[in-house]
């Protein structure tokens, strides 16, 4: 059985003269070359791709495989339990979804921008990149194991949250790490933040009051939904975030049909933001995308329209499935 998988592998030539490598396997099995250098190689892209042959691929993608290598990225990828990384030239680090990964190390002085979409749990990863300017960390955080050195010239965070569990719950546990890794930082130029809603958000309660942001200009919150409204989520974080300069909202509802809250959601409970005043004056310009028209979203942003008096542009995309006259 293990030769007849070996044969099914597809064994990737060492192209000496290429410059640009993108492929999308589809999940078929690629065994990378045992030796060889892609001396002109300069972007790297495998996705969807099964890895034959090794737990860490890391030494393909070092300088001493791919010298003048500026961009990796591996999408939906399986088979890498270990990535070590050491690259003189690398300056983009892209990592979404790499099933099974258990410990990653990079080592790249020119690194600028690491995007890491991979760790659910327990991650382990040492990153040495002293001039990375952009770092989304979109995945489990616990300082015990993730080192990412002090990182002084980062100027663009992201990560996620989810926006309401219960105490004791996996989710819980993965907000607090990813609290600890906004705390490392006394300032960012651009925080943006992905917040994942449950599907029923009956009998939870919202764990984000102990969250808190270094200074901010610009905040970017990915809200994906699942139909439930933005309110009382978006107006915790602008309480803690008050001197913002640009906030954008992009709402992504996921579900293709619209349907009603169950009874007890923690829509219709208490909402704050319905009688507290915020005073959001710095912020200067606005954009909504996806918004959906609904009476209790449009309620929300007429408060927030009536926080921020020295606005000087807003820019609000509806969701194309509401019809025109939602469009007010």
């Amino acid at each position: 059985m293990a030769e007849a998988v070996i044969r099914d592998a597809i064994e990737l030539p060492c192209f000496d003269r290429a410059q640009r490598l993108l492929l999308n396997l589809g999940y078929l099995c690629l065994a990378l070359p045992p030796s060889g250098v892609f001396t002109k190689l300069t972007v790297m892209v495998l996705s969807h791709v099964r890895f034959q042959g090794a737990s860490d691929i890391g030494d393909t993608f070092s300088s001493s495989r791919c010298p003048s290598l500026r961009l990796l990225s591996l999408e939906y990828a399986q088979g890498v339990s270990h990535l070590s990384i050491c690259s003189e030239s690398l300056l983009g680090i892209y990592l979404h979804i790499l099933y099974g990964l258990q410990q990653l190390t990079v080592v790249s002085p020119m690194l600028r921008e690491l995007r890491i979409w991979c760790f659910k749990s327990q991650p382990v990863a040492d990153i040495t990149a002293p001039v990375l300017e952009k770092l989304w960390w979109v995945a489990a955080y616990d300082p015990r194991s993730v080192q990412l050195g002090k990182l002084a010239q980062l100027r663009e965070l992201a990560t996620s949250f989810f926006a309401y569990t219960s105490y004791g719950l996996p989710e819980h546990q993965y907000n607090l790490g990813n609290a600890m890794l906004l705390q490392r930082y006394r300032k960012i130029a651009d925080l943006r933040i992905t917040i994942d809603y449950p599907t029923s958000m009956v009998h939870i309660e919202y764990l984000m009051e102990a969250l808190t942001l270094p200074p901010v200009k610009n905040l970017h919150l990915f809200l994906v939904t699942y139909g439930h409204h933005i309110g009382s989520c978006v107006f915790y974080f602008l309480k803690i975030s008050t001197s913002i300069r640009r906030l954008f909202l992009n709402i992504q509802e996921v579900i293709k049909e619209k349907t009603s809250c169950l009874p007890g959601c923690f829509c219709h409970g208490e909402k704050v933001w319905e009688t507290e005043e915020l005073f959001l004056n710095s912020l200067q310009e606005l954009y909504i995308c996806g918004f959906n028209g609904s009476d209790y979203d449009f309620a929300f942003v007429k408060r927030l329209l009536g926080w921020a008096r020295m606005l000087k542009s807003v820019h609000i995309k509806f969701d194309p499935q509401e019809t025109s006259r939602n469009c007010r």
